[in-house]
């Protein structure tokens, strides 16, 4: 069984309500193909390097499904966060606006409870 059939015989035991995986061979090596069932959207494909020696570990099956899972959520980062770029002076000028808006506002309850966390820590740790 050469590579690219091992890694296509893993990625055939997984199912994703959203998500299609696959594998290719690039550049003499196998990657990992995943790519939104409905390609109508227009979202990237993600593509990941599937290392030789991984491929030939006894615990690939368990390695491989680690990576695969580790990659969904990277692609799926990677599908809704996103930074724009190439802004106009307006646009520059109305995200200032926004920012300003809501300064004395707390828009990220989450990382703020952290950092409020992680500076208790500390705090704890000078007394």
């Amino acid at each position: 069984m050469t590579h690219l059939e091992k890694v296509l015989a893993e990625t055939r035991r997984y199912e994703h309500a959203l998500l299609d995986f696959s594998a290719r061979e690039q550049n003499g090596a196998v990657e990992l193909v995943i790519e939104l069932k409905d390609r109508r959207l227009g979202l990237h494909t993600y593509y990941a390097p599937v290392h030789a020696r991984d491929i030939e570990h006894p615990q690939f099956a368990w390695t491989f499904q680690r990576y695969l899972y580790d990659c969904m959520h990277d692609y799926l980062v990677e599908m809704f966060v996103e930074t724009p770029q190439n802004l106009t002076k307006r646009q520059q000028e109305l995200l200032r606006e926004f920012e300003k808006a809501g300064e004395n506002r707390k828009t990220n309850p989450e990382s703020e409870g952290f950092f409020a966390r992680v500076k208790e820590f500390f705090e704890d740790l000078r007394e």
